[in-house]
């Protein structure tokens, strides 16, 4: 299992009707910061994942297929959709991927992996 903490993080998932949730790695810590609707922040707490939770989580990643993923997804458009965004360094790989309302294979899985990384706070 690996163990070492990704070179970048950041994830979105949202949309303008609210909630939605945004992490980034900043140095040692994420930053977790929840939305309302209108994208006004309503909290933002740093959260210290161990090495375990690391390991875990990226092997989650190669699990789930995030490596494999397309820059884009977009499906139909909507005033009140959901977007996301990952961008994540690790192991040598990067990898940027958005959508708007339409996922990747996996992405459900990644969601579990996030809130895993997260000790169960909400992501999706």
């Amino acid at each position: 299992m690996q163990t070492q903490k990704p070179s970048v993080l950041e994830a979105w998932v949202g949309g303008y009707l609210g909630p939605s949730y945004r992490v980034e790695l900043k140095d040692d810590h994420l930053v977790y910061e929840v939305y309302e609707k209108g994208y006004e922040l309503h909290a933002s707490e740093e959260i210290r994942p161990g090495a375990a939770r690391w390991g875990r989580f990226l092997n989650d990643l190669a699990q789930c297929g995030v490596w494999d993923w397309d820059a884009r997804y977009k499906g139909t458009d909507s005033a009140d959709g959901t977007t996301w965004y990952v961008s994540i360094g690790a192991a040598g790989r990067t990898k940027t991927s958005r959508g708007l309302n339409h996922y990747p294979p996996g992405f459900v899985d990644f969601m579990r992996a996030m809130r895993r990384l997260l000790d169960g706070r909400q992501f999706s």
